[in-house]
């Protein structure tokens, strides 16, 4: 099994994994003309206080199709699956994540900043986000190691012998590589959590399509 990105073997092994596949309600995978797997992406759905939530598990690119556009592809189909189900109701995407580049196009992809969190400068955490971070802790096995008020998750891959990385990634954004730097430890991650509003990604999604079709340049990317 090839190591994608930077992220240690240890971690991919753990990732497909029997205990942690069947847990997981999308699974999205991309193959290539020999029908190799070269990306793929899987996700997890509940319901937290009544609010719907899609916990985006994990995504891997093989290191030659990385810059394709491929990861961006699996979570906006699994992410517009998801809302699509129901249309009215807001879905709250979450995710454990130390990784500069992930948090930095989650944010990038947020239809208004304040529906980030955390964020730097963000304050208090609202109570009904709180809710959320404790129960995507408890589903991850680890409420004893999460801080609700600053949503970290201490020592979060300190199951990994190798840790998450051989190297840990920066992004293009370096006010999020300082912030995240300075609230994680090596082995520690945030829960993110980004509120997403089915109407308006199918505006954005619409006007993407447009914008694809005329072969302009896209403003709604999700690099910053």
């Amino acid at each position: 099994m090839k190591a994608f990105d930077s992220t240690s073997l240890d971690y991919w092994r753990y990732f497909f994994s029997y205990d942690t596949l069947w847990q997981f309600s999308g699974l999205a995978l991309v193959v290539d003309q020999e029908g190799e797997i070269v990306a793929w992406g899987a996700s997890q759905e509940f319901s937290v206080g009544g609010r719907r939530v899609l916990y985006a598990s994990s995504a891997g690119v093989e290191p030659s199709y990385q810059g394709s556009g491929l990861s961006s592809r699996i979570w906006r189909m699994l992410l517009l699956s998801a809302l699509f189900d129901s249309p009215l109701r807001p879905l709250y995407v979450t995710m454990r994540v130390g990784n500069p580049l992930v948090y930095s196009a989650w944010s990038a992809g947020a239809t208004r900043k304040k529906d980030v969190y955390p964020r730097p400068g963000s304050g208090e955490i609202p109570s009904h986000i709180q809710a959320i971070g404790n129960q995507v802790a408890k589903y991850l096995g680890q409420k004893d190691l999460y801080e609700p008020d600053t949503m970290v998750v201490r020592n979060a891959y300190g199951f990994l012998n190798e840790g998450l990385w051989s190297r840990r990634p920066s992004s293009d954004w370096s006010e999020i590589d300082g912030w995240m730097n300075h609230w994680l430890g090596e082995k520690d991650a945030f829960v993110m959590v980004v509120a997403f509003s089915p109407i308006k990604m199918a505006m954005n999604e619409c006007q993407r399509q447009i914008v694809k079709k005329l072969g302009l340049r896209n403003k709604l990317s999700s690099r910053r």
